[in-house]
């Protein structure tokens, strides 16, 4: 597991002056994954500087262990001393590299304020105003961008965005082949426009055409990461080794410690409903969500990891799991703030191959455990274009989607039937088809009040910060027209390279 990266030469990619030794240790410390000890070397160096650098690295170190809050802090201090602008743009492009968009916002808009954005910080204005549901005002701030800075293909790309999301679909199917005809696409934005294109044809209906466009959306992803696609199946193949060695007696010691702070994982496979899930939860007022921060497999297990081949940690002993769980703890703080009271459901789908290590740490957690389609699912992660990590980049083919999803869920059964019952799945289907209802049976497992609230969430959407790229669907009223998706698209079922079309999995997963 790679430690999150830290800029060779400088955290805060702004003009100023050499790192002082302070900082050279942290970084030391960082890049051997002891996060912990680089955090404490970066506050202490801030704490003793009179400039803005070291405020602007230990900000950076923050967001990067995914404490948001406090990394908003940080950069407020070193704002304090100056200067503004390279601050302001240090923030913005951090967070936005990160997908925080609920944090990048403040700082874009005060560069915007300013008139001195780039082309990144405009479009990653109108990015944030989309995704907060401020659709008019990420389309004058578009506008705006279009007219100072040209048709870049980024911002064309997004306009084909907005006007796929206005239903002005054929549109933006032709302008984006134009940005393809013009043939200035470098980098990533060479791949976002055929996943663009990809979700325009399926919104008209032309399905034969979906995979074609995937498929070049994906060829330079899939040439650039092939090293990351190899070591996270031999990760995911030693996890499933792990899980099969477990035995009932470990799991019931682990789900038998007491509680501790209030808490609920919610795992399961990406694009299986946990974001929907997310937001009805997090519209109670018992509740707050932690939306896909990678605390607890990023810094609570990868410092535990072997520093040399990255190979996982042997099970955690009674006061080894308590001090893990500290750490999670204060960097969920970092992140959100004091719970105060509050259960904090940890919403993550990426850590169904480490859930082991999960209860191991947090024996007496509440666990929701989110089922779809199997084949809906399948289709759902071929299509969407995902950051590039070690789950993601499983998606870049049709047939690991498959495989990866069955050594998951391959994982899942077997944790699951040591489980004993002391968990609930929730199925995507179940929650589009009746969701009051499917909300019940959660509230009830997760030992809460039912909350008149949870009825009325669509109303409180827009406080939600969602970062999983289905943000603008979860914002609608539900609906059912993912289910059954897969059957647009059977003909890609059942061949030698291909998702099965059928699979005793299948049947073992209820479907």
């Amino acid at each position: 597991m790679p430690a999150p990266e830290l800029a060779g030469k400088r955290l805060s990619h702004v003009e100023l002056p050499l790192l002082d030794a302070m900082s050279q240790k942290a970084i030391r410390l960082w890049q051997r994954q002891h996060f912990d000890e680089a955090l404490r070397e970066f506050r202490l160096g801030a704490a003793k500087a009179r400039g803005a650098v070291a405020w602007i690295d230990y900000a950076h170190a923050l967001a990067l262990s995914w404490q948001g809050r406090r990394a908003v802090e940080a950069f407020e201090r070193g704002r304090r001393i100056g200067p503004q602008g390279a601050v302001d743009k240090s923030a913005a492009d951090r967070f936005l590299g990160l997908g925080r968009f609920d944090l990048a916002a403040a700082f874009l808009e005060r560069i915007r304020d300013r008139g001195d954005a780039e082309a990144r910080h405009a479009l990653g204005l109108a990015e944030c105003l989309e995704r907060a549901g401020k659709i008019d005002e990420s389309a004058e701030a578009l506008d705006a961008a279009l007219g100072r800075f040209g048709p870049l293909p980024e911002l064309r790309i997004f306009r084909a965005k907005h006007l796929r999301r206005l239903g002005e679909t054929e549109e933006a199917l032709a302008l984006l082949d134009t940005v393809i005809a013009d043939g200035r696409l470098v980098g990533r934005p060479a791949s976002s426009v055929h996943y663009e294109r990809a979700a325009c044809l399926e919104k008209l209906g032309r399905f034969p055409e979906v995979f074609p466009a995937l498929r070049q959306a994906k060829q330079p992803l899939i040439a650039a990461h092939q090293e990351m696609v190899a070591q996270s199946t031999r990760a995911l193949h030693r996890l499933r080794d792990e899980v099969s060695k477990l035995t009932r007696d470990q799991v019931r010691g682990w789900r038998e410690k007491p509680a501790g702070r209030p808490l609920c994982l919610m795992t399961g496979f990406p694009r299986s409903g946990t974001t929907l899930l997310e937001v009805i939860l997090d519209s109670h007022e018992g509740v707050m969500t932690s939306s896909e921060a990678p605390i607890f497999s990023d810094f609570v297990l990868t410092p535990e990891c072997d520093e040399q081949d990255g190979s996982f940690p042997a099970l955690f002993d009674g006061p080894k799991a308590k001090a893990l769980a500290a750490r999670y703890w204060n960097y969920q703080e970092g992140n959100l703030g004091e719970p105060g009271g509050r259960l904090l459901v940890d919403k993550n789908p990426a850590l169904t191959p480490i859930l082991h290590y999960f209860m191991n740490v947090f024996g007496g957690s509440r666990l929701l455990f989110c089922l779809r389609e199997p084949r809906d699912v399948m289709i759902s992660c071929y299509l969407q274009d995902l950051p590039v990590g070690k789950v993601s980049v499983q998606f870049f083919e049709w047939r690991t989607c498959w495989e990866f999803f069955q050594i998951t869920m391959e994982i899942w059964l077997r944790i699951r039937e040591l489980l004993d019952g002391d968990f609930l799945e929730v199925r995507y289907e179940d929650l589009v088809r009746d969701h009051s209802r499917t909300m019940r049976g959660v509230i009830d497992h997760l030992g809460l009040e039912w909350s008149d609230r949870i009825p009325e969430y669509l109303q409180r959407k827009e406080g939600v910060q969602v970062f999983s790229p289905t943000y603008a669907d979860v914002r609608a009223p539900i609906h059912g027209a993912a289910v059954q998706r897969w059957t647009n698209h059977e003909q890609h079922f059942g061949g030698p390279d291909e998702v099965p079309l059928e699979h005793p999995l299948f049947r073992d997963l209820g479907y």
